[in-house]
Formats: C-alpha cells, structure tokens, sequence
C-alpha cells in the first residue's frame, strides 16, 4: 500500500519576512525600512535598498510627514496571517500546530486588531478537526460523511497522493513526483485522479527531460574543467580535488543505492553524477512515449458516464443507469467506480422487479346480534313404578322353582331310602 512520508500540512506559509516600519517625508518621498533610534530631533533608520543591501539613514523630524511603525503584535501576525485551510482536509493531528500558534496569538495579544482574525482562523481550524475525528472527509472543498468516506476511500487515497505529486512538482522534488505517480498507478490506477496524475506526470517529464539534457551538457564541461584543473595543480590541491570528486561519487553511488532498495522506479536526480543522468534520461524517454498512449480522453469520458449512472441510480432509472455504465466500461474498463456500482445496480434492479406482496388487510369485525340463550330445561324425571309382590317379580319366581325342585329332589331320595328298608326287613 502506498503511504505518503509527508504531507503539504494544510496551506500555511510563515512568511519570513515581517511588516516593516514607514517614514513619509514631506516632499512626497516613503521610506521602507526598520527606525532603529529616535532623538526629540532625528531618526534613524535602516532603509532597505535591495534585497540584503540596506543603509543606515539619519532623518530629521521636522522632515518627517508621516511615520508608521511596526508594533510586536503586527510582527508576529506577520508570521499567521498567512495560515489558511486547504482544499482537502489532513489527519486531525496535521491541525494542532496552527490551532496552538493562533490562540497563543489571541492570548499575548488580546487588545490587538488582528485578534478577532486570529480567532476567526483558529476557531476554523477547531471546527474542521472536529470533523475530521467524526470520520468526515473534504476532498476539494467537499465534505463526505463518515459513511462516504468510507466507501469512496479508495478514490479518496488516490486524490490524496495525487496532491502530495503536485507538492512535489511545487517543490522542484520531480524524481519524487514521478514516483508518486507510480505509486498511484500501481495503487489506484481505476481511480478518477489517475487521468490528472497522467497529465501531471507528462509535465513533469517534459520538464525533467530538459533538467537532465542540460545535466549532462554541464557534466561533460566540468567534467573538462576539473581535468584541467587537474593538471595545472599542485601535488596537494590535485589530492584535495580527487578526493572531493571520489566523496561526491560515493555519495551519489549511496543514494541510488539506497532508491535501489526501496523499489523506487526513479533514482534521485543527481546533476554532477554520469550515472545519475544517463539511467534517468533512458527511463525519461520511455516513459515519454508511454504516457503518450495513455487513453486520457477516454478515462474523462468513463467518468463522466460513471457520474451520470451513479446520480440515475439515486432515482432508481436502472435504464439509464445500465446504459451510462456500459458506456462508462467501454471508454475505460479499469474505472472503480463502474466496478463499485455494477453490483449495487443490479441489487436495486432486482429488487425493484421482484413482485410486491401486498400486505394482509385485517378484516374489518362484523357486529353479531345478541342472541338471548333460553336456560336448559329441566330433565323429566322418571316416575316411579308400582311396586308388585315378590312371587311375581323374576327374583321371586327364580326363588320358587329353586325350592319346588329341592322338594322334587327329597321326595325322591325318602323313596329310595324307605324301599332300602323294606327289602332289609323282608
């Protein structure tokens, strides 16, 4: 992954240089410059002539029209005035040193007119930190929610190195310029800044190209000069001069050494070294040729259509969602955006074509008459027989045939028993 060792903090210049004080004389003549001594009769002053060239000048006062003098708090606002946010916002970190030197500012000099600007600037640092620790994220003077910038976190690193390049394009850093670009072409070569980082680095090449021409023109004269030099010196000074050449070539040799092993595309761009300027101009040449064929045009195409079926989606036209990403694909396949909203297309249109099942509508209660619920009748009860004599009820009559048989049953036994007793006595 590609991280950035620095970054431009914001946009704050501490300027040098400080308001200076004004003497206006009376034949129209305005001196610019720092009162160093006051008498009740002259002035001294250092006037400034030109850049690093000043003169000390004794002014009498009945000369002087009008004089202005610098006061502390101007000095010092001098050195703030200058701090502004940027475009994008940075960590929350990045904000700490400004917030601090504004409200230190405020603090000293309470009374001064410049305190109410200086809390302006320091209570918009404050807020923008503040958002910055919610998650949110401004990109071009944008703010994304938490929500956005995780989801656009892609594109949003990709914009990130892309102004860390055109800082160091600003600070004449071109070798570290173009392997930034590198790095988003490695990174996030979908992104929608990938086509500004190509022009940029077209620039950048250009205009290397011409440095390293120039380097190598000058490296054969010097290279002459000092052989000559050589030759015209003494034993000691042509020892000192070898030396200085060998400890300029080790420290070259080092340095690219050292981009060697970081894996960086571009060595450092080291005029007073052959090896330096050759291997860079070799790669400056290619690499001419290679962003030449880089489709740009299509790419701002791609995004345009990309833009437009991001927005046809936000109001469900899948139609023409569909149409602007197939469009968008065609002129650039690599573009993230496409590849991020292909899926969320689909989802939606699948879900917007899906039948909808009405839900249930409870029944509306229909009211029942009361109906009035007669009490149960009563059971009939069973009225009671009239009672019969035993000998005719089946109890009785079973009672009666038992006793009539067990009488059958004697008188046949005393029969046998009396015929016994007879045939004994006979």
């Amino acid at each position: 992954m590609f991280r950035i060792i620095s970054l431009p903090i914001l946009v704050v210049c501490l300027a040098a240089g400080s308001f200076a004080d004004t003497v206006t004389l009376s034949n129209g003549e305005k001196l610019t410059g720092k009162i160093i001594s006051k008498t009740d009769t002259e002035v001294t002053m250092s006037v400034q002539i030109s850049a690093g060239i000043s003169d000390e000048r004794v002014i009498k006062k009945s000369d002087i029209l009008k004089m202005v003098e610098d006061t502390p708090d101007a000095l010092a606002w001098a050195k703030l005035k200058d701090i502004k946010l940027g475009k994008s916002s940075f960590p929350a970190a990045s904000y700490d040193g400004a917030i601090t030197s504004l409200k230190a500012f405020v603090t000293q000099y309470p009374k001064s007119p410049f305190a109410a600007e200086a809390q302006k600037a320091a209570d918009a640092f404050t807020e923008e930190k503040e958002r910055i620790e919610s998650g949110e994220v401004k990109l071009d003077n944008k703010w994304l929610s938490k929500e956005e910038a995780e989801r656009e976190r892609y594109q949003i690193a990709a914009l990130v190195a892309l102004n860390y390049m055109r800082d160091r394009r600003a600070s004449s850093d071109l070798m570290g310029a173009l392997n930034t670009f590198d790095a988003i072409e490695r990174n996030y070569p979908g992104a929608r800044a990938y086509p500004d980082a190509v022009e940029l680095a077209r620039q950048i090449v250009q205009i290397a190209q011409s440095q390293v021409t120039t380097g190598l023109k000058n490296f054969e004269t010097q290279k002459a000069e000092r052989e000559m030099g050589l030759k015209l010196s003494s034993a000691q000074q042509k020892a000192e001069i070898v030396a200085a050449v060998k400890r300029d070539q080790e420290a070259a040799e080092a340095a690219l050494a050292a981009a060697t092993r970081q894996g960086l595309k571009w060595p450092p761009l080291i005029l007073n070294n052959d090896k330096s300027l050759q291997t860079i101009n070799t790669k400056l040449s290619a690499e001419e040729k290679r962003l030449a064929s880089v489709p740009v045009a299509a790419m701002r195409t791609s995004i345009q259509a990309a833009e437009k079926a991001r927005q046809a989606l936000d109001k469900q036209e899948f139609e023409v969602a569909d149409e602007a990403l197939k469009q968008a694909a065609e002129s650039w396949k690599a573009n993230e955006l496409v590849i991020r909203l292909r899926p969320e297309w689909l989802a939606a249109s699948k879900a917007a074509a899906a039948p909808k099942v009405p839900a249930p509508t409870p029944a509306t209660p229909v009211p029942v008459a009361k109906v009035e619920v007669p009490p149960p009748a009563p059971e009939p009860v069973a009225e009671a027989e009239p009672s019969r004599p035993f000998l005719l009820t089946p109890v009785g009559a079973i009672t009666v045939l038992v006793l009539i048989a067990f009488i059958v049953v004697g008188i046949n036994a005393f029969r046998k028993v009396r015929s016994k007793a007879n045939d004994v006595l006979e």
